[in-house]
């Protein structure tokens, strides 16, 4: 049981209805929330535009004129400057994210808490299925099916990179039942 450090100013506590109880908390992995926000795809496309930049330079000679050069040589320079921005700011969001998210299974319903503000609460009733992945640590996601609409479709919420996925996939089947 993963209980994890509270204090007064934990957002979790101040969640709590009268005669709740915690029964887990705790929070994404760094590398579950990166792979998550899709930071992957902007790591990608970094390496592409260095790729890109380093064939731009190696091919400057061949290029027609001087003006020719400079003017490829400061967009390729200025696309891998922008996409190295990207990428860092992905991954600098995917830490923050995991930071400041909490994960919480009580003995009335699943919480999850983003930014210390944003709350979204599941009730056991409205879950239609979990479902589970894992890596060979034991750490993975946790995705509940439910009721609760977005947009046009069924929202899916989950504990995202998370450790002893299993364990945790228990409680939230013993408060279903």
């Amino acid at each position: 049981m993963s209980l994890g450090v509270v204090g007064a100013d934990d957002p979790l506590l101040r969640e709590l209805r009268s005669g709740e109880m915690v029964l887990w908390r705790g929070r994404p992995g760094i590398a579950g929330t990166l792979k998550r926000e899709n930071t992957l795809t902007w790591i990608v496309a970094l390496a592409v535009a260095t790729g890109l930049r380093l064939c731009v330079t190696s091919s400057e000679r061949y290029l027609p004129s001087e003006a020719s050069k400079g003017l490829v040589g400061t967009i390729s320079l200025a696309a891998s400057v922008l996409l190295l921005g990207a990428g860092v700011h992905g991954i600098a969001r995917g830490i923050i994210t995991a930071r400041r998210t909490i994960y919480a299974v009580t003995n009335r319903r699943i919480i999850v808490i983003q930014g210390g503000e944003r709350v979204l609460s599941v009730l056991p009733a409205s879950i239609n299925a979990c479902h589970v992945t894992a890596d060979k640590t034991g750490a993975g996601s946790l995705v509940f099916s439910s009721d609760i609409e977005y947009g046009d479709r069924l929202a899916e919420v989950g504990f995202y990179g998370i450790p002893e996925v299993h364990h945790v996939a228990e409680h939230v089947e013993r408060l279903r039942l």
